[in-house]
């Protein structure tokens, strides 16, 4: 990574390597590198998301999903963690809207609502 710092897929990889350690910090790092490098990632922002929520930090999780459902609006389990941190934060009708539309996109698939994603999992449910 030293040698070539925009190692998008080495980034998000190894961001999920300190965050199954909980080194929250450095996840955090590793995601925010790998966005910086590649703006469109959207399964760094996503990551970023997940780390952020597990460190307590939920208006950071906020923008980070909220950039997630703007690059890839059928990004289902975004909309559903969404959903559950503008709950937690008391926003009522924004979590209703990230719900109603997790709900339409998922159309029986059950949301991983702690889903951390490296480069050459599956990708995100589109909607035929």
């Amino acid at each position: 990574l030293r040698l070539d710092p925009g190692l998008v897929d080495a980034h998000i990889n190894l961001g999920l390597l300190f965050h199954r350690e909980r080194r929250l910090p450095e996840a955090e790092q590793c995601y925010r590198q790998a966005i910086e490098s590649a703006p469109q990632e959207v399964l760094g922002h996503f990551n970023l998301a997940v780390v952020l929520t597990d460190a307590g930090d939920r208006r950071g999780a906020i923008d980070a999903y909220e950039r997630v459902v703007t690059l890839v609006p059928s990004f289902a389990e975004a909309h559903c963690n969404l959903g559950a941190l503008y709950e937690a934060e008391g926003h009522k009708a924004e979590a209703i809207q990230h719900y109603a539309a997790a709900k339409r996109l998922l159309r029986g698939r059950r949301p991983q609502k702690r889903l951390g994603i490296r480069r050459g999992s599956s990708p995100p449910h589109t909607p035929a």
